[in-house]
């Protein structure tokens, strides 16, 4: 059983995890594992979903929500207030239950229903086919490039490869890792390869990272994932105003609606994004569908 899985594991109770291990030891490609009270496990692995034959009790959950926030849950509130807690391994577990909110605000989940272990995948080399259209050594700068993808299609992991070969490329790289996701760090420490010269500011939230970033770190490339909402759009703009190349990602499923769209048009044209990538599940999580230079 590889190190991933196993990491996992150590979260689930004893009254699951002997039968929820026998399942998966054989299984590859394991992408999701979902906990919900009164019904079977589920696991996602190439693109399909198989119930165990073990259902999940309301101990269980709480067991294993407990061990996820390190038996402090008000440690973890912030997290939980986004709806999901990233763990050792860069793993993050999304949270159902009941939302408590003040005035549109959320303020906690509790009474948990369901838990979800989205497992991280760092797959060396998954960007070898793309890194030519971003890193143009003739020149010796990095083409900032929007990745685009539903969920599920391998993003993340691209990123985190595209990083790590901008690094090795001998460019300063700074990522800004909001969720954990992206360099997975413990104790602040990367526990994936992003390259030797590669900074993280890891836990803090994407605008004001980014922002933090450029005034203290002077990156020449500047990483961050998933772009939402206008504060994200105005770090990046101020990113690509100073001279900084950005590579980033963004919920998509056609990069023209990506193009078309009011919120993103600023990103785009004169000293913008000079590639569009799109990726899917066609060939697997990954699969690079179109890059589209601008």
């Amino acid at each position: 059983m590889n190190k991933r899985i196993s990491e996992i594991l150590n979260y689930i109770p004893m009254t699951l995890r002997g039968s929820v291990a026998k399942e998966i030891e054989n299984l590859q490609n394991i992408e999701e594992i979902r906990f919900r009270i009164g019904k079977p496990v589920s696991i996602f692995t190439n693109g399909k979903i198989i119930h165990i034959d073990t259902i999940s009790s309301a101990a269980d959950i709480k067991a294993i929500f407990n061990a996820i926030c390190e038996h402090s849950v008000y440690a973890y509130l912030e997290d939980i207030k986004q709806g999901f807690i990233t763990v050792k391994g860069g793993h993050r577990v999304g949270i159902c239950g009941r939302v408590v909110s003040h005035n549109g605000v959320i303020e906690n989940i509790k009474d948990i229903c369901g838990l979800n272990f989205r497992i991280a995948h760092e797959i060396i080399g998954c960007s070898d086919k793309l890194i030519k259209y971003i890193v143009d050594n003739e020149n010796n700068q990095v083409k900032s490039t929007l990745i685009i993808s539903p969920p599920l299609c391998g993003k993340t992991t691209m990123l985190r490869d595209v990083a790590r070969l901008c690094s090795m490329a001998g460019f300063n790289v700074s990522v800004v890792d909001c969720r954990g996701e992206i360099a997975a760090s413990y104790n602040g420490v990367s526990q994936n390869d992003l390259g030797v010269n590669t900074d993280v500011l890891d836990g803090c939230p994407k605008s004001a990272g980014m922002m933090m970033l450029l005034r203290s770190m002077a990156p020449q490339v500047l990483v961050t994932d998933e772009i939402i909402n206008d504060d994200d759009i105005f770090a990046v703009l101020q990113a690509l105003a100073g001279g900084v190349s950005v590579i980033a990602t963004v919920h998509g499923d056609k990069i023209d609606d990506i193009l078309e769209n009011p919120r993103f048009l600023s990103l785009f044209g004169s000293g913008g994004f000079k590639n569009i990538v799109l990726l899917s599940r066609k060939s697997g999580a990954g699969t690079i569908e179109e890059v589209r230079l601008l």
